[in-house]
């Protein structure tokens, strides 16, 4: 496959430079500055889609040992052994501190230059439960609204959560109504599958609490100290 020219890079720097683009990150930007001949490492490299459906696959969980299309496998599970046995090995695969790479550097640095050219901030949408985006922009010191899918059972199941900086997670009951997401104010990051919650910022004895799958570390830590 012919590799894009110097000219398409600059129309596409370009564009984000305009606020003209929705970057749309899979599995794949997890492999951004891997070298090709390593393999994913807890708390190194990210696993792509196909790895992570290998390590699912390898657990005893799913019946064919050759499929690697990650969403059956994840729905076969969640059915078959239940949910809650998907996230405590998904948990398990990304409650990890693996560091950003490049690309999420690169999307976290672009905020003051946006707001230097008085253009609205980015909407970033994610396929990927890790967090590794987010803590790019807290390397940063950039703020965002995290807005993510809730798989959990409970009553927010099923509809799209968000937490916006210092406040609490909230339920997004009537998405075409809902108004608390200003990209005037800051970036939006969009967490189409959920996202892993971590409580790694916060006292010890905060880190032997049940976690689930979402991504409301600073909710779960005062609701947890409030107790």
């Amino acid at each position: 496959m012919a590799r894009p020219d110097v000219r398409h890079y600059q129309q596409v720097a370009g564009f984000m430079l305009s606020g003209e683009t929705i970057p749309f990150l899979g599995a794949g930007a997890n492999l951004v500055e891997r070298p090709d001949d390593v393999s994913w490492k807890d708390g190194k490299y990210l696993p792509s889609g196909r790895e992570l459906a290998e390590e699912l696959v390898s657990l005893g969980l799913y019946p064919d040992q050759d499929d690697v299309d990650l969403l059956r496998i994840s729905q076969y599970i969640a059915t078959d052994a239940g949910r809650r046995q998907l996230y405590k090995h998904l948990r398990r695969l990304f409650d990890d501190d693996y560091p950003p790479n490049v690309l999420h550097k690169l999307l976290a640095g672009l905020p003051p230059i946006l707001r230097e050219r008085s253009v609205d901030h980015q909407l970033i949408i994610t396929t990927n439960y890790d967090d590794a985006l987010e803590r790019a922009f807290d390397d940063a010191e950039e703020e965002y609204d995290a807005v993510w899918y809730d798989a959990k059972p409970g009553a927010s199941c099923g509809k799209f959560l968000h937490r916006a900086p210092d406040e609490e997670t909230v339920a997004i009951e009537k998405p075409n109504e809902y108004q608390a997401l200003d990209l005037a104010q800051r970036t939006v990051i969009l967490k189409l599958h959920g996202a892993i919650e971590q409580l790694r910022d916060h006292p010890e004895q905060l880190r032997r609490l049940p976690r689930r799958l979402s991504h409301t570390r600073g909710s779960a830590a005062r609701s947890a100290g409030s107790r």
